[in-house]
């Protein structure tokens, strides 16, 4: 898995419950599977945004600076954070025991 968009929200009371905290995460194989996705959010977005209240976004892995750019623009409207980790993390870790 290279690419990895991950939303964190924050339900209205009792939708999610009161001050529950949820994560969505979206997961690409490549470039061009986080682009497709991102074609005509604007407007998923706003549909979303009538239930839930986005608490940040992270963006992981390889992402094109366009849709970096839409992050931020859409984090900064959203009054929330957007965390970059586009630094790639392979493997996996062992247990000691």
């Amino acid at each position: 898995m290279r690419e990895t968009s991950s939303r964190e929200l924050r339900g209205p009371g009792g939708t999610l419950g009161d001050q529950e905290l949820s994560c969505i995460v979206h997961a690409f194989p490549d470039e061009a599977g986080i682009s497709a996705h991102f074609e005509g959010s604007d407007e998923r977005s706003r549909s979303a945004y009538e239930l839930i209240t986005p608490a940040g976004f992270e963006l992981y892995g390889s992402v094109p600076r366009a849709l970096i750019e839409q992050m931020r623009r859409e984090a900064a409207d959203a009054g929330v954070g957007l965390d970059l980790l586009l630094d790639p993390i392979g493997g996996f870790l062992r247990s000691q025991t």
